[in-house]
């Protein structure tokens, strides 16, 4: 089984987790690095970091093979279940969404408070965003045939 972690050295560390042993260091951010995930066949890796910069990780090859500018720090990333190709960004700003097949992003939801974290439903059709004042925003997601991204509707949910 493998991992990826995240490190304030502005590294992604990428590990054997059966036999404790650390099998790769990634390097390319110039911030700490705040945000992983993986897909679930450990092909594939993205990181965020405060550097405003997602990388995209080939582990085989051990080198980014895709780098994307965000409009702030990245706090949260989060690959869907289902669907490894929708992957949903969030910063201080605002979440986005981007085919990582194509390396694409749509254009973000923006926020009035910040985000602290986003997740995408197992589906793909919501992402569920945490927000700093305690509340939680919930975007319904629909995708196109041409793997163009919009918002169909947002809502407030208030959690406390």
């Amino acid at each position: 089984e493998l991992a990826a972690s995240s490190s304030l050295d502005c590294e992604v560390h990428w590990w054997d987790v059966e036999k404790e042993r650390l099998l790769a260091k990634f390097e390319g951010h110039k911030e700490w690095v705040t945000a992983v995930a993986m897909d679930r066949y450990a092909t594939s890796c993205v990181s965020g970091s405060n550097d405003e910069m997602v990388l995209s990780w080939d582990p085989r090859a051990r080198k980014c093979v895709n780098s994307l500018h965000c409009s702030a720090a990245v706090r949260s990333l989060s690959l869907c279940p289902l669907n490894e190709r929708l992957l949903a960004i969030g910063t201080a700003l605002d979440v986005s969404l981007v085919d990582i097949r194509m390396w694409r992003a749509a254009a973000p939801l923006a926020h009035a408070v910040n985000v602290s974290t986003v997740q995408l439903s197992p589906c793909g059709q919501f992402a569920f965003m945490g927000l700093e004042d305690g509340g939680v925003q919930v975007a319904p997601v629909g995708i196109d045939k041409t793997w163009r991204f919009e918002t169909l509707k947002r809502r407030e949910v208030g959690l406390r």
